[in-house]
């Protein structure tokens, strides 16, 4: 998903289209988000110890 958020900025940038370059924000905008509850989720399971459960 990372990959195609860079790409399509890319394309974006080198078309001048306003569309294009929104959904290429939009798209790396659900990235960062998916990567923020991941952070959270996991930290929040670090520190009730169930992470390092074996």
């Amino acid at each position: 998903m990372a990959a195609l958020s860079n790409a399509s900025l890319v394309y974006a940038m080198s078309m001048h289209y306003w569309l294009l370059t929104a959904f290429s924000v939009v798209i790396l905008v659900l990235l960062n988000i998916v990567l923020i509850v991941i952070f959270v989720r996991t930290f929040k399971m670090l520190f009730n110890g169930s992470l390092l459960k074996g």
